[in-house]
């Protein structure tokens, strides 16, 4: 009767280890942990707070991006520029009727 309690308790240990080590899949193109490089210019909407969506990065695809940390280095109208970003999880929302831009974290600007 020991030997078979032992057996079902290794049984179910060996079980938990199992099914506890599982292989998490890779991140995807859009996993907000994966870091994507584009060519853009920097545009300056205007104030937030005065409708305005601030400055942002307008990619050569159209699409345009909020970055969360840009410096004050890179806060001009018009400048062309290289940006390694991450996406954040939450969008941005910004203006009279309600902008909503991807949010972004810069990893790495440089200018162009």
């Amino acid at each position: 009767m020991k030997i078979r309690l032992s057996s079902i308790a290794f049984l179910a240990l060996w079980l938990m280890v199992l099914t506890a080590c599982t292989k998490q899949p890779a991140p995807g193109p859009e996993d907000p942990l994966t870091n994507k490089t584009v060519v853009g210019k920097i545009i300056n909407t205007g104030l937030v707070a005065a409708d305005g969506c601030g400055y942002l990065v307008r990619t050569e695809t159209g699409q345009e991006l909020k970055p969360l940390n840009l410096s004050a280095d890179f806060q001009q109208d018009g400048i062309d520029v290289v940006v390694t970003y991450r996406l954040n999880s939450e969008p941005f929302s910004c203006g009279l009727l309600p902008t909503i831009l991807t949010a972004v974290t810069i990893v790495n600007i440089t200018k162009l």
